[in-house]
């Protein structure tokens, strides 16, 4: 419901890739879903959705694993995330472990604050984790598989009009009125 005016799109959950039928890939929302909903968002579905989000993260597993069409790439849930809307898709190659991308995640998140480009957070973050974790954590096999699509754009924050403009303009006709009806009374 709101993934199509959010900034960021962030799934860390559960991926299963279809080879056969790269459009039934999906991302599992839910261990619990609704009677009328089987709780995975399919491939298939992204297509359909028109996101506006700047970034899609998707630290879920294999994300950007998919068959090759000529003409049309990689058929991957990064590639249906592409196609919805949104210009920049990080994602995975392999199974990733969750721990240590966590990690990698905050510092990414951190440095995109600041206002790095995604490529540049990524890349930060990516040689923070290096220094943060010698010995066998420094293996490519838990930072390496997190990798960047798309553009190389800076994402904006929301600044105060963004944020605030629904508070400001939906209370001003309330305090006229409030205003209005004082000063009725007053006289």
């Amino acid at each position: 419901r709101y993934a199509p005016n959010a900034g960021i799109l962030h799934f860390g959950t559960h991926a299963k890739l279809e080879d056969s039928d790269p459009l039934l890939s999906f991302l599992a929302l839910t261990p619990e879903p609704e009677k009328d909903q089987d709780g995975y968002l399919y491939a298939y579905e992204l297509y359909n959705q028109p996101l506006n989000a700047q970034l899609a993260v998707l630290t879920a597993c294999e994300t950007g694993l998919g068959t090759y069409r000529q003409g049309e790439g990689v058929l991957s849930l990064a590639h249906a995330f592409r196609y919805a809307g949104c210009p920049s898709v990080v994602y995975s190659l392999w199974s990733i472990d969750d721990q240590q991308s966590n990690w990698l995640m905050d510092r990414f998140y951190e440095l995109l604050w600041e206002g790095l480009p995604v490529s540049e957070a990524l890349r930060q973050a990516k040689l923070r984790y290096l220094e943060a974790h010698p010995d066998q954590l420094a293996a490519p096999f838990f930072w390496g598989g997190i990798v960047l699509t798309g553009d190389n754009l800076t994402v904006e924050k929301a600044g105060f009009w963004a944020s605030w403009s629904w508070w400001i303009f939906g209370c001003l006709p309330v305090l006229l009125i409030v205003f209005y009806l004082l000063n009725r009374r007053i006289r």
